[in-house]
């Protein structure tokens, strides 16, 4: 696999994790001394997911589009 295909494997893989934590509201809890916050990981998902993006435009690299219009 190439670079980019890992890329955009990765980016669908981080958005069918975050469809599948907002599905349905879920409260922020601790466990054992442990705190886990729904809200803080959807936002780093959210995050992770604009960095790979990111780097998917990169590894694409400019793209130049050529229109013809006619009047």
């Amino acid at each position: 696999m190439s670079d980019l295909s890992d890329l955009q494997t990765t980016k669908t893989q981080l958005i069918a994790r975050l469809k599948s934590v907002t599905a349905s509201d879920k409260p922020s809890y601790n466990i054992d001394g442990q705190q886990v916050s729904w809200t803080e990981y959807a936002s780093m998902l959210r995050k992770e997911i604009e960095a790979v993006s990111r780097l998917i435009d990169a590894e694409e690299g400019p793209a130049e589009f050529h229109t013809i219009t006619y009047t």
